[in-house]
C-alpha cells in the first residue's frame, strides 16, 4: 500500500529502525483513547511487515527486526516515541517527534475500535487528523506535546523542534488528502449495476429486464461529504434494494433450478412455465418500482415480506406493494 510506505519513509528518513524488545513492558499510565491511537500507529508499521513477508517493497528490513510475538505493538510506539530503542540503544530525535506526531493526529480522529488494525482506515485517521490540525494551530499541539512528557517522558525534549516536525508531516497528509478530493471529484454520483449472463435462456431474459433497468449504486461520500472510491446504497428507480445486489442474479438462478427440480419431482414438464413465471414476477416488480403510486412505505413494508434467506420473491413483493398502497389510502395504515 504505497500510503502506508509514504507514511512510514517520514519516520526512516530520520534513520529509524526497530531493534530488539526489552524485557519490562510499558510501565507509564495511558487511558484507553491513547492506548488506541498507539495500536493504530502499530498498524501502520505491521502493514509494512506484511508488505515484506509477501515479497513486496518495504522501508524497514524485517529479516533483520526481533519482535515480541512477531508483531509491532503499541509498547513498540510508546518506545519510538520515548526515544528507547531497547537493549541500551536509541531513537533518534526525529524518530521519536514524528513518532508522537503520528500518534498526536490520530487521537485527534477519535479512533474506533472497529478501524484499530486496519492500514486503510488509520491513514484516513491521519489525513483526517492532519485536517483537524490545521483548525486547532500549532499552539494546541504544542500543550499536548509538553502535557504528554509527563507520561512519555521523552529522551529528546525539544519544543522548538518538534512544531515544524508536526507542521511538516500534517501538511504532507493534507497535500494527499486535498489530491485525493480533487481525483475523487470527478467520479461519477452513481454507479449502474449490470449483471453477468448464466447458460439458463430463460435466467439471461430477466437479467437483460434488470440490465435495462435503471439498478444504480451511490457515491459514498466521507465525513466532510467528499467523493470517494466507493459505490453503496443500491436502488431500483431511486427505491432502495434492502439487500445486495449480487442477490437478485442469485435469486434468479436459484429458482431457475427449483423450476427444473419441481418437473422431477411433479413427473410433469412444467419447467419452461415455472421458468415463464419467474420473468413475470420480474416485469411485475420493475414496473411496481416505476409506479408513482406506490409509497416508500408499501415498497418498503412489501420487501420485508418478500425476502428470505438470501433469496428474493419479485412477484410477492410487488403484489405486498399494492395491497399496503391500497391500505394505506383507504385506512390511512398498512395492511396487516
Amino acid at each position: 500500500m504505497k500510503n502506508v510506505i509514504f507514511c512510514l519513509s517520514l519516520l526512516l528518513l530520520s534513520g529509524c529502525a526497530l531493534s530488539k524488545p526489552p524485557d519490562a513492558e510499558r510501565t507509564i499510565a495511558l487511558d484507553s483513547k491513547a492506548i488506541d491511537s498507539l495500536i493504530a500507529v502499530a498498524t501502520i508499521f505491521n502493514e509494512d511487515k506484511d508488505t515484506h513477508t509477501s515479497g513486496g517493497k518495504s522501508l524497514i528490513d524485517w529479516d533483520t527486526v526481533k519482535l515480541k510475538d512477531n508483531k509491532v505493538t503499541a509498547d513498540d510506539i510508546v518506545r519510538i516515541i520515548q526515544g528507547q530503542g531497547g537493549e541500551g540503544t536509541l531513537y533518534s530525535q526525529n524518530a521519536s517527534g514524528l513518532g508522537y506526531s503520528m500518534y498526536y493526529l490520530i487521537t485527534l480522529s477519535n479512533p474506533t475500535k472497529s478501524c484499530l488494525y486496519s492500514a486503510e482506515c488509520v491513514l484516513k485517521l491521519l489525513k483526517h487528523g492532519a485536517s483537524e490540525m490545521s483548525e486547532k494551530r500549532d499552539q494546541a499541539f504544542l500543550k499536548s506535546y509538553i502535557a504528554d512528557n509527563k507520561k512519555f517522558k521523552y529522551t529528546y525534549f525539544d519544543p522548538e523542534k518538534i512544531i515544524p516536525m508536526m507542521k511538516g508531516l500534517a501538511d504532507s497528509f493534507t497535500e494527499m488528502k486535498n489530491r485525493e478530493i480533487a481525483e475523487n471529484a470527478t467520479l461519477p454520483d452513481t454507479q449502474p449495476i449490470e449483471f453477468s449472463y448464466s447458460n439458463d435462456g430463460y435466467v439471461n431474459v430477466a437479467i437483460a429486464l434488470l440490465n435495462n433497468a435503471r439498478l444504480e449504486e451511490y457515491n459514498i461520500r466521507d465525513r466532510d461529504g467528499n467523493k470517494t472510491e466507493k459505490y453503496g446504497n443500491p436502488t431500483i428507480y431511486g427505491r432502495p434494494l434492502f439487500s445486495y445486489p449480487y442477490m437478485y442474479k442469485n435469486t434468479l438462478v436459484k429458482q431457475a433450478k427449483s423450476c427444473e427440480k419441481t418437473s422431477v419431482y411433479a413427473k410433469a414438464d412444467i419447467n419452461n412455465a415455472c421458468k415463464r413465471a419467474i420473468i413475470a414476477g420480474v416485469k411485475d416488480w420493475l414496473a411496481t418500482a416505476r409506479d408513482p403510486d406506490i409509497s416508500r412505505l408499501a415498497w418498503k413494508m412489501a420487501a420485508s415480506q418478500s425476502i428470505f434467506r438470501g433469496e428474493i420473491v419479485f412477484s410477492h413483493w410487488a403484489g405486498m406493494a399494492r395491497v399496503h398502497q391500497k391500505s394505506l389510502n383507504e385506512t390511512g395504515r398498512l395492511s396487516l
